[in-house]
């Protein structure tokens, strides 16, 4: 079993590969406040989101809330959750979605077991290299449809669509605009209510 005294403090990994079979058997002690995750047998681990950062979370999720209630097309969750897409591959998005056709990969009792169709994560202090290079890549290769990035400091938000098996910037949105999205045609959110700081 893996030891999380190989496990270091900020957003990187351990020295060994790990699989997500032994990581969900490790015992977790209260109090470490990290969020923790296995990308190809690698174990990331870095600190609680900041208050900015749930705050945009916050927003988002409001305007997820409100449009889904009209226009019930799928249903999306929240971190802490967890996506497992193999025994190397175990991750937390900050929101992801996944459309009423896909739900079969929800097991209500224990995780994500498969691909959702939209992930969401949201730049916080140490996570801008995993999203954007590390996680964006596992997205990628496992076939998550859309990827959008939520950059608070920029007050940005970037979309990717899966095209031909590569992701490509369909959409970049800073400061005013709207959020669209091709997987959910009927969506649309002004980028300023989301950065309200």
């Amino acid at each position: 079993m893996a030891d999380l005294k190989t496990v270091t403090t900020a957003v990187n990994v351990v020295e060994k590969k790990i699989s997500v079979k032994e990581f969900r058997e490790m015992d977790f002690t209260g109090g470490d406040f990290c969020v923790y995750e296995v990308i190809d047998g690698q174990f990331f681990t870095r600190p609680t989101p900041s208050p900015r950062h749930q705050l945009v979370v916050s927003n988002l999720l409001y305007g997820l809330n409100w449009h889904f209630e009209e226009n019930p097309l799928g249903t999306f969750f929240q971190a802490p959750i967890d996506v497992i897409f193999d025994d190397a591959n175990y991750v937390q998005p900050d929101i992801l979605f996944i459309l009423k056709d896909k739900m079969s990969i929800v097991d209500w009792q224990d995780a994500i077991l498969g691909v959702p169709d939209i992930v969401i994560e949201v730049l916080s202090k140490g996570s801008v290299r995993t999203d954007r290079v590390v996680k964006k890549a596992v997205y990628e290769r496992f076939g998550v449809k859309e990827y959008w990035i939520v950059d608070p400091n920029n007050k940005a938000v970037e979309i990717f669509e899966l095209k031909e098996n590569r992701y490509e910037l369909v959409n970049y949105i800073e400061k005013e605009g709207k959020i669209t999205s091709s997987i959910v045609p009927t969506f649309d959110f002004e980028v300023q209510t989301l950065f309200n700081y």
